[in-house]
């Protein structure tokens, strides 16, 4: 396996800190203590609180406000506004002044870090390396690559707890004075208190950042994932199709040697090089690159391909085949058997008649039974491969390479097919790969197509640089980004629940909470580097 290259530095250490917001918070720091260092009487005293309210919370207006615009009424940005306007209105001004201005260094802090990880993210390749760091940077620079579907599962309970926590706060406030003994100051406060908690940042700061990192990690080793979503889905693959061709063998065969009964060898050839003139099957490429005569594609007749290496054409009405035994046979064409076992086999006919075979070698990738079983390690999948070969060759390269199943004399029509085949019996909850050397204009019915090589326009994740041999890394990297996210959630929620308790018996204030969920935010956030960190290659390379 490959060994990740280190990441770069790029001395951008203070882009993204947001200095105007650090001021706002010192001005709005500097009136609260001139409003209670003077003896100002109390009109005085409120405005001046007021005014500090204001230059604390100015950003979080302007952020209310388009909530407001977009009929979002539970957003961060309204309910921690809400806690402040309801701490101010009940008294306590120092206490929501202090709670916002904390909340704005927190979050100053937050977001610089966020912004600090998103833009080191691209550093995990060398831009010596120009084709892979442009693909890399062209992906991060989609709003898709930081899109996971736990952020969009948990958004909507994130508003109905929100909703919730509005709903309990307000009726603790008014009615937890009437029941025991607690002055509504207290009620108020531990009400606004339990709103606070409310807020989502903590629990989905992270998610977009880990994205991100998981990408980019994989990308370190060659497989460069398109989106956050494609990521996931990654670490949960039970199906993986491979084509042989460019994936797990060398993509053109080399024809070793031919002979006929018929022709001389110059006219074998050059017959041969004919039928294969209009083919698009690998094959053909094998003949062509040994004929070297001109070929006058005038004089070829009706051509037709045949899948599994096979193909025929008409002049002056003579049918000439180049196929496979499995074509012979079904034709009921004598002709003598060649031994399979070191390549494909084609034989020609003319009229219906044997005139020769051809012998074509078809290497299988010196490392490509390890990274079959460096896949098989990470992710438990299922390994089926696809090949153009007759049953007898596809049958040697599946055993070699351990693969589960195998679909053999396969042209890109019975591919697609194949790979909806096994679509349509997976269950619903499966997750399946198909991988190739080609550059289709469109879209398989697998989850995720994988391309290996530097350009595909409808693959999900290119398999670069060391092709099928980064494609456990990748799956590795997911796995670790979905365990990471995990983490950070149950970090997020253990805080959160401390919190309620705290709020409840009345152990915590207002500040206090702000702080204790934007630091857990801001660890979360710090927790995504684990993705990538020194134990991620030595984990893997101990597992593989």
């Amino acid at each position: 396996m490959s060994s990740r290259p280190e990441k770069k530095a790029d001395g951008r250490y203070l882009q993204g800190f947001n200095f105007k917001s650090l001021i706002r918070a010192a001005v709005a720091l500097v009136i609260l203590i001139v409003a209670n260092v003077f003896n100002f009487d109390k009109l005085i005293y409120i405005l001046v609180s007021l005014a500090a309210l204001i230059v604390a919370g100015f950003g979080l207006i302007l952020a209310a406000v388009k909530s407001i615009e977009r009929k979002d009424y539970f957003s961060s940005q309204m309910l921690i506004l809400v806690a402040a306007a309801g701490a101010f209105g009940a008294g306590c001004m120092r206490e929501a002044i202090l709670m916002l201005i904390l909340g704005l260094i927190l979050v100053t802090i937050l977001d610089y870090i966020v912004y600090q990880e998103k833009l080191h993210t691209e550093n995990y390749i060398s831009d010596v390396n120009s084709d892979e760091f442009a693909i890399l940077k062209a992906i991060l620079s989609q709003k898709e690559a930081y899109e996971t579907t736990l952020e969009a599962k948990l958004l909507p309970i994130l508003d109905s707890f929100a909703k919730a926590a509005v709903l309990v706060g307000v009726l603790y406030a008014i009615f937890m004075p009437m029941i025991v003994d607690m002055t509504y100051l207290s009620s108020i406060r531990r009400g606004l208190m339990l709103i606070l908690v409310a807020s989502p940042v903590s629990m989905v700061a992270s998610l977009p950042v880990s994205s991100a990192v998981g990408i980019s990690t994989a990308a370190a080793y060659g497989a460069f994932i398109r989106d956050g979503k494609t990521l996931e889905m990654t670490g949960r693959l039970n199906t993986v199709i491979l084509d042989k061709s460019d994936v797990v063998a060398d993509g053109t065969p080399k024809l070793v040697s031919y002979t006929s009964p018929v022709f001389d060898n110059d006219t074998f050839l050059k017959v041969a090089a004919y039928i294969a003139f209009n083919s698009e099957q690998r094959i053909a490429s094998a003949i062509s690159n040994v004929y070297f005569g001109v070929v006058h594609p005038e004089v070829i007749g009706k051509f037709r391909e045949i899948p599994g290496n096979s193909m025929e054409m008409l002049v002056n009405g003579i049918p000439i085949c180049l196929s496979t035994r499995t074509v012979l046979d079904s034709r009921r064409i004598q002709a003598p058997v060649i031994d399979e076992t070191d390549g494909a086999v084609l034989y020609m006919t003319v009229a219906g008649k044997y005139a020769g075979a051809m012998q074509f070698s078809h290497a299988m990738n010196s490392n490509a039974k390890e990274v079959v079983e460096d896949i098989k390690n990470v992710t438990d999948a299922e390994i089926i491969l696809f090949t153009e070969d007759s049953r007898r060759l596809t049958k040697i390269a599946a055993d070699e390479i351990l693969a589960d199943e195998f679909v053999c004399e396969c042209d890109t029509a019975k591919k697609l097919e194949a790979v909806e085949q096994v679509v349509t019996r997976a269950d619903e909850a499966d997750v399946i790969m198909y991988v190739t050397a080609e550059n289709l204009d469109y879209h398989t019915s697998a989850d995720i197509d994988g391309r290996v090589g530097y350009s595909a326009d409808n693959a999900d994740m290119l398999l670069a640089g060391s092709g099928l041999e980064s494609l456990p890394y990748a799956c590795a990297a997911a796995k670790r980004t979905k365990k990471i996210q995990r983490e950070n959630l149950i970090l997020a929620i253990a805080v959160k629940l401390v919190l309620i308790v705290l709020a409840f018996a009345g152990f915590a204030t207002l500040w206090f909470v702000i702080l204790t969920d934007t630091v857990a935010a801001i660890l979360t956030v710090i927790n995504t580097s684990r993705i990538s960190d020194e134990s991620f290659t030595s984990k893997l390379n101990d597992r593989l």
